[in-house]
């Protein structure tokens, strides 16, 4: 039996190894997506 790694980090795109995506609900994509760029830009 092979054993499932743990991706504790996201990657650039914020998904957790080749299958996860953002735990976030799509509603509050577009909030994330600003947060994130006045985040960055701070």
């Amino acid at each position: 039996m092979t054993t499932a790694a743990a991706y504790t980090f996201p990657d650039d795109r914020g998904y957790f190894g080749p299958f996860g995506g953002k735990f976030v609900p799509e509603t509050l994509m577009a909030a994330l997506a600003e947060l994130e760029q006045a985040y960055e830009s701070a």
